[in-house]
C-alpha cells in the first residue's frame, strides 16, 4: 500500500502540544502537586504510541487540521477515563506492571482520582469555543459522549470487573465527538476505534493476555473488509494507521499477526 499518513511526525506534533499545554498550565488554579500529578499520567508511557490523537488526525486527514488544544483534550479524556477504570478494579485485578500501580506508588488514591476528575475539567476547558463534527459546542459534545450519559455510565456498569473493560470502547464516542468521517468508512472506524481501546487497555495494565483474543478477531475482520476492495480514503488511511501503532509497539509480539 503506497503510504499516505505520515504518522511519525502527527505523533511528534502531539508531543510538543501536549508538552505546550502543560506548561501553559496556570499554576494559580493548579497547584504544583496537582501538576506533577497530570504530568505522570499524561506522561507516562509503556510503549507504543498516542492512539486517540493520531485517529482524530486520520478522521480529519485532507481537512482543517485539528488544533492542538483538541488532540490534547482527546488523550486527558482518555487517560482519566483509564485511571478511574483501574481505581474501580479490585487489588486481585490489577496487573503489577499496570501504570496505575506505578502511579499508585508515588500518588495517594485521592490525588489521582483529584487527577482523573480534573483531566476530564482541563480537556473542556482546552476545547471552550470549538465545535464538533455537527457544529455543537464541542464541551458540551464531550460531555455527553463520556459523562454519565455516555462512557462513565458504561464504566460504572461494567466495574468491578477486567472483563467488564473489554466490552467498553469510549475511544469511538470520543473521536467521533473530534471529528467528521465518511459515512463509508463507519465499520473500519468502529473496528479501529475499539482496536485503539483495547490496545491501550493492553499498555495501561502491562498485560498483552487481557485483550489478545478480542485483538485478534478486529485484525481478522479488518482484513476482510479492506481484502473486500482498495483500500482508498479513509478506509486506507484507518487501515494504515493501524499498522503504524503496531509498528511502534502497541502490542507484543504475542498478538496476533496483522498482515
Amino acid at each position: 500500500m503506497k503510504k499516505m499518513l505520515p504518522e511519525d511526525l502527527i505523533a511528534a506534533r502531539f508531543e510538543r502540544a501536549l508538552q505546550s499545554c502543560l506548561e501553559a498550565l496556570d499554576r494559580v488554579h493548579y497547584p504544583e502537586t496537582l501538576v506533577n500529578s497530570l504530568e505522570a499520567v499524561l506522561l507516562a508511557r509503556q510503549g507504543g504510541s498516542r492512539g486517540v490523537p493520531l485517529l482524530i488526525e486520520t478522521l480529519t486527514w485532507g481537512e482543517k487540521r485539528p488544533s492542538a488544544n483538541r488532540l490534547v483534550a482527546s488523550e486527558c479524556m482518555l487517560r482519566g477515563f483509564l485511571l478511574l477504570a483501574e481505581a474501580g478494579l479490585p487489588e486481585t485485578e490489577v496487573f503489577e506492571k499496570s501504570l496505575g500501580r506505578k502511579l499508585g506508588a508515588e500518588f495517594s488514591q485521592a490525588q489521582l482520582l483529584l487527577t482523573a476528575d480534573t483531566l476530564f475539567t482541563w480537556a473542556l476547558e482546552l476545547t471552550a469555543g470549538e465545535c464538533d463534527s455537527s457544529g455543537k459546542p464541542l464541551p458540551g459534545s464531550l460531555s455527553f459522549s463520556m459523562g454519565i450519559e455516555g462512557s462513565l455510565a458504561g464504566l460504572d456498569r461494567a466495574r468491578p470487573t477486567l472483563a467488564g473493560l473489554l466490552d467498553l470502547d469510549p475511544v469511538q464516542g470520543l473521536a467521533g465527538s473530534f471529528s467528521a468521517r465518511e459515512a463509508g468508512a463507519d465499520r473500519v472506524f468502529r473496528l479501529v476505534s475499539r482496536w485503539i481501546f483495547l490496545s491501550e487497555l493492553s499498555l495501561w495494565f502491562g498485560s498483552q493476555q487481557i485483550v489478545s483474543p478480542e485483538i485478534g478477531k478486529i485484525e481478522r475482520k479488518l482484513d476482510r473488509v479492506v481484502g473486500e476492495g482498495p483500500s482508498k480514503g479513509r478506509t486506507g488511511l484507518l487501515y494504515e494507521l493501524v499498522l503504524f501503532l503496531k509498528s511502534q509497539g502497541f502490542l507484543t509480539d504475542q498478538a496476533v499477526p496483522f498482515s
